[in-house]
């Protein structure tokens, strides 16, 4: 039995080796899954080890009460790997853990439920579970010690396409005269203003996200991917103003996918401390096809000091290429045909090599790294009818 407790806690390591990594696919993530599903039976029968001692909804709350917020990975991937193999267990425990009194046993609920992704069966209704939390009655969006948990509702209703039906009951329009008006903090309306799909004012938006450290979040993604061309230049004009937030401008360029910037991408590589970020942005838009201009053992080279340095001669070649002819950077096999287009060529975005469109997205969640899937389900979200759109570290068994 010890040594399916040390597999347990290989695979479940390895688990997070995979997140967002240029170098794991799909194929990673599903074998990772099947082998924690099939010690999962073998733990649960054999009432071994920690969460599987849980038998009822009783049991296992128990046992949570006992837990702390520091095993809370360990304790997302092992309920939501019991869950799976147990659905019906879902309705009896989600809505108990997000009615918690302990707030991170209410925030891992939904974490549980990304994780599940498509084989999550329980719908939340939180009206319902957290009533008098999350009426507008009641000033709900205000409550202090609730942002945490009102973010993550509002993320997994974004996710699940059920964000504005929620908002219709729980922030009724203006025009229906509520009283007592419902107040919202700046940081939740932010949220609201991007998920819901808002008309913002870009530089107000760039400032906000500024101003509540979130250059580095799922919201910081989620709007860049929604930006067409005129907006997400304003918008990284907008942080280029300040050098402090170059990280962020080097990522945004290549979440938009646009070709466009690509040379200012390029000649980051030639500033060391932005290397590995620029570095990381080609390789998002361009995929497979930087390697006809950056070697792979320079690109995934682990002597970080020596990868910088090559970085920065190959930028070069890089810049040279897109100067002289754009369509042999992108691989193009009818570069003929374009050889005397001025424009830039007849794509303008790119993700993993391949054309930005949604004819492409399902390609690149298929066959694409963990970080490509990433991207490409951001844009499966807002440019397609698809109910929900899975996560790429959600539980895959094919």
């Amino acid at each position: 039995m010890d040594a399916l407790k040390m597999e347990l806690s290989h695979l479940m390591k390895q688990r997070e080796l995979l997140r967002f990594n240029f170098c794991s696919f799909k194929q990673n993530n599903v074998d990772n899954t099947q082998k924690l599903l099939a010690l999962t039976r073998l733990l649960d029968n054999n009432y071994a080890y920690g969460l599987y001692n849980a038998r009822t909804t009783a049991d296992i709350m128990a046992y949570l009460a006992t837990e702390t917020a520091e095993n809370k990975t360990e304790i997302i991937t092992l309920l939501s790997l019991k869950l799976m193999v147990f659905p019906e267990k879902q309705p009896q425990l989600l809505p108990l853990l997000i009615a918690n009194k302990k707030p991170w046993l209410q925030l891992i609920a939904l974490e549980v439920a990304e994780m599940l992704g498509e084989h999550l069966s329980y719908n939340f209704d939180f009206i319902s579970i957290m009533g008098f939390e999350l009426s507008a009655q009641n000033n709900a969006l205000a409550l202090h010690g609730k942002t945490s948990l009102l973010v993550s509702v509002l993320l997994h209703l974004y996710q699940r396409k059920t964000l504005n039906t929620y908002l219709s009951v729980v922030l009724p329009d203006d025009t229906n005269n509520v009283d007592p008006p419902v107040k919202i903090s700046p940081l939740i309306r932010l949220y609201i203003d991007i998920l819901s799909g808002n008309d913002v004012n870009i530089d107000a938006i760039a400032e906000q996200l500024i101003s509540h450290d979130l250059l580095q979040s799922t919201l910081f993604d989620i709007f860049v991917s929604s930006l067409d061309e005129v907006q997400v230049t304003a918008f990284i004009n907008k942080l280029s103003t300040e050098e402090l937030h170059t990280e962020s401008v080097i990522y945004a360029m290549a979440l938009s996918g646009y070709i466009k910037f690509i040379p200012f991408i390029t000649q980051y590589l030639q500033q060391p401390a932005f290397a590995t970020h620029a570095h990381n942005a080609l390789r998002l838009v361009l995929g497979e096809k930087l390697d006809a201009f950056i070697p792979l053992d320079v690109q995934f080279d682990s002597d970080s000091a020596q990868k910088t340095t090559n970085l920065g001669y190959y930028s070069a070649k890089l810049l040279n290429a897109w100067q002289q002819q754009q369509s042999l950077l992108l691989g193009f096999d009818n570069r003929e045909k374009y050889a005397n287009d001025k424009s830039i060529n007849k794509i303008s975005r790119m993700l993993n090599g391949q054309s930005l469109s949604i004819d492409t997205l399902d390609s690149v969640v298929t066959l694409g790294s963990q970080w490509h899937r990433y991207v490409a389900m951001l844009y499966k979200q807002h440019f397609t009818n698809q109910t929900y759109v899975n996560h790429p570290h959600a539980l895959e068994v094919c």
